[in-house]
């Protein structure tokens, strides 16, 4: 493995999506207002995951099956 721990994965990954996230937020000119602010949310939601070591707070997205 990469890692040495499962935090350090987690740690990561949220990481390189926050990243993904400022990078589209920053690049896509496209994107409406109420998108930005979903993606700022999301951001912040990884940011505070990451600053408290702890995942619970991380919002995790369903899609429902018929």
């Amino acid at each position: 493995g990469a890692f040495n721990s499962l935090f350090e994965a987690k740690q990561f990954a949220l990481e390189r999506e926050r990243h993904n996230l400022q990078i589209r937020l920053s690049n896509d000119s496209s994107l409406l207002d109420e998108e930005k602010e979903e993606i700022r949310n999301k951001i912040a939601v990884i940011t505070k995951s990451i600053k408290e070591e702890g995942y619970s707070s991380l919002l995790i997205e369903t899609v429902e099956v018929d």
